[in-house]
């Protein structure tokens, strides 16, 4: 699983890939919970700001947002497959809030997934954090 959501998220920074990349992780359910909280140290930008995602809870089942980077993208999956919500990053935010969110997803998926806290502590580092 860890291969197929890396490069979905890889997908998420191509244009003509990024709504099929969110609809193709939100369909991976739950078990790809703790493999996405490891990809929420991926800051690239996103090439659209603008991503509709199909919300179970919206009122009118396509919910719109303007995610700015990567860990915007995955953390609003987070969301819809696991029903938590930590910090409002969906229509981007500042590296505080981002720093606040991812740990305390990782909090969480220690908490939900013991045996995978390895996977959810870890941060992947992208070729633009190396920069």
């Amino acid at each position: 699983m860890a291969a197929k959501i890396h490069r979905w998220v890889d997908a998420l920074t191509h244009e003509r890939d990024e709504e099929k990349a969110v609809a193709a992780l939100v369909s991976l359910g739950p078990d790809a919970a703790p493999y996405l909280v490891g990809e929420l140290g991926d800051m690239r930008p996103l090439p659209s700001e603008s991503v509709s995602i199909h919300m179970s809870g919206s009122f009118e089942g396509l919910s719109h947002y303007g995610p700015k980077v990567v860990h915007d993208a995955v953390t609003l999956v987070l969301n819809e497959i696991t029903g938590k919500n930590f910090e409002f990053v969906y229509n981007g935010a500042d590296p505080a809030m981002r720093a606040r969110n991812t740990q305390q997803w990782q909090e969480w998926c220690v908490a939900t997934y013991p045996d995978k806290a390895r996977i959810c502590s870890r941060s992947r580092l992208t070729r633009r954090d190396k920069l």
